[in-house]
C-alpha cells in the first residue's frame, strides 16, 4: 500500500510503500499507528478503486471494509474514500516516461499512485 502526505494541504509527496499479506489489512495497523503519531496526521485519504462505470466492485468493498477499521483503531483521525481510478495507470506512465527499472517500477508504483490520490484530493478541496 502506497503512502503519500501533505505538509501543506497544497502538494502531495510520495512517503513509503507499506507491504502486507494479501487481504491482511490487519498488519497496516501498527506501522500506520507509526506514521500517523510521528506526522500528527489528521485526515487519511484511502483511494476507492471504482470501475469505469462507477460501480463498486470486490476492491471498492475492501476498501470500504478498510475505511471502517481504520475509523475504529484511529477515532481522532478523518478517514475519506477518494476515487483512484487511473491512478495506477498514471503512475506506471510516470515511471516508465523517467526510465525507471522494472524493479524500480515494482517498487514505487503504489506511493507513486498514493501521491497522485492525495494530489487530486488536495487540488479538489481547494477548488471547492
Amino acid at each position: 500500500m502506497g503512502i503519500a502526505l501533505s505538509k501543506t494541504g497544497i502538494i502531495a509527496q510520495k512517503l513509503k510503500t507499506l507491504t502486507f499479506n494479501t487481504n491482511q489489512y490487519q498488519e497496516l495497523i501498527k506501522p500506520l499507528k507509526e506514521i500517523i503519531t510521528h506526522y500528527q496526521i489528521k485526515t487519511i485519504v484511502l483511494g476507492y478503486p471504482k470501475h469505469m462505470n462507477n460501480d463498486i466492485g470486490i476492491k471498492a468493498q475492501i476498501s470500504i471494509d478498510f475505511k471502517k477499521q481504520l475509523k475504529k483503531n484511529f477515532l481522532d483521525v478523518k478517514v475519506i474514500l477518494w476515487d483512484e481510478r487511473l491512478s495506477t495507470v498514471q503512475s506506471l506512465k510516470i515511471l516508465k516516461q523517467n526510465n525507471k527499472t522494472k524493479t524500480q517500477i515494482k517498487q514505487m508504483k503504489d506511493e507513486i499512485a498514493a501521491t497522485i490520490i492525495l494530489q487530486n484530493y488536495l487540488d479538489y478541496k481547494i477548488t471547492n
